[in-house]
């Protein structure tokens, strides 16, 4: 809004940014129309079920910072991806050659289907453009080496009707250098005010720019100056660069606030019911792909793991093996939150002759009997610190954390 729009086109972001640009999908979802993330990071996955927005994600599978295994669960997540993986030392920078071309391609696609809903990124011209500056405006506005030509303030088709002639009710917005914020001067008398006055006609013009800004009054321009013939020449005349009468930025916006308020509690109730849904309807282990039997559903990350996973992974390591989620552990058993839909229609599935989990069921028997039949010890091992100051003291702990199966009788 404060850039004088509603919506945008497409909301990019990569990295911690990227992170930024998916929450702002899912609690702002008028904002914008499509997204683009770059090496993303995400918290909880499992909420993008909730972005309707076409999605572009590029994944670097070398980049630890960046696990791709998270972007494997946004795909899974998310309704409508645009997925992309590459391998650095194989591709090279493919992220810098094809983000900009699979963006526009993705745009192009859904084009159609929100150009004219809230001005599809266009600008609002009941909107002002942003009155307050933040540090490095001058390095963002000024054209240095061989940069494109700054920003120039509104677009040829957008510019604002000019004033006819100053009155003694016309402002112009001026920067405050010694507190990084707007004042306004009064263009007939020169007054300064820091709040901007009621009814006040404001100037916007471009804040830093040398070629175009109006010069500060001195003593001999204030005043009349004597020309060649000794005739008093009038002092030169103010014209306003542009502008008309705007409103104060984010006025009238509480009833529009209000109405989405409610809008989003009841996207948020629908989608909650979508999510349950869709995991009732899961068909497929998210580890090993195969075939669901005896499911759990890991409360943190909701992944869903079939009971042949849980034998060899969670059963010892409490970490998720899809995303390396801690798992929450209740009286030494992995907690599930697996719904009785879900577990319902497995069972359904497993009644079928071509559910396809006779497999499934012949590993998960065979992963049982070996089970029963060894000896297993899950170690841990490691090294604590202690001390204060310079002197530390370091010391190396093996323990055993957990065993099953009896001691073997001597012989056998």
């Amino acid at each position: 809004r404060a850039l004088g729009r509603k919506t945008v086109a497409c909301l990019v972001g990569s990295s911690q940014g990227a992170c930024a640009t998916l929450n702002c999908a899912l609690e702002c979802p008028k904002l914008m129309h499509t997204l683009a993330v770059v090496h993303p990071v995400g918290h909880a996955p499992h909420r993008y079920t909730a972005i309707a927005q076409p999605s572009l994600l590029i994944f670097d599978t070398e980049d630890a910072g960046h696990p791709v295994s998270v972007g494997r669960q946004m795909r899974r997540h998310l309704p409508n991806p645009r997925y992309f993986e590459f391998t650095r030392s194989v591709d090279g920078d493919w992220e810098v050659h094809h983000t900009g071309e699979e963006m526009i391609a993705m745009m192009l696609e859904t084009y159609a289907g929100w150009k004219n809903k809230r001005l599809g990124g266009r600008r609002d011209k009941d909107l002002p453009d942003l009155t307050r500056v933040a540090g490095g405006f001058n390095g963002w506005n000024d054209k240095h080496g061989e940069e494109f030509d700054a920003w120039g303030g509104y677009d040829e088709a957008d510019a604002p009707d000019l004033p006819s002639a100053v009155n003694e009710n016309c402002w112009r917005a001026k920067l405050d250098k010694s507190t990084n914020t707007i004042v306004y001067e009064n263009v007939a008398t020169g007054r300064i005010a820091r709040v901007r006055p009621p009814g006040a006609q404001v100037l916007v013009e471009r804040l830093g720019h040398k070629g175009g800004a109006t010069p500060e009054p001195t003593e001999k321009s204030a005043g009349a100056e004597e020309t060649a013939g000794g005739e008093a020449a009038s002092a030169p005349t103010l014209e306003p660069k542009a502008g008309k009468p705007l409103i104060p930025l984010f006025e009238g916006m509480d009833e529009d606030d209000d109405e989405d308020d409610e809008e989003r509690q009841a996207r948020e109730a629908k989608e909650a019911t979508a999510l349950l849904e869709q995991e009732a309807a899961q068909k497929n282990c998210d580890f090993c792909r195969k075939a669901l039997i005896q499911p759990i559903r890991l409360t943190k990350c909701r992944c869903a793991l079939c009971a042949c996973c849980v034998e060899v992974t969670v059963r010892y390591m409490r970490e998720c093996p899809v995303c390396d989620t801690p798992v929450d552990v209740k009286g030494g058993k992995v907690v599930s939150d697996a719904s009785p839909e879900l577990l319902a229609q497995v069972e359904e599935r497993l009644k079928a002759s071509d559910s396809g989990a006779d497999g499934q069921v012949a590993l998960l028997q065979q992963l049982v009997d070996l089970r029963q039949e060894s000896q297993r010890l899950v170690l841990q091992y490691g090294n604590t610190s202690s001390g204060s100051g310079s002197k530390r003291s370091y010391t190396t702990f093996f323990k055993v954390v957990s065993a099953e199966g009896g001691v073997p009788e001597k012989g056998s």
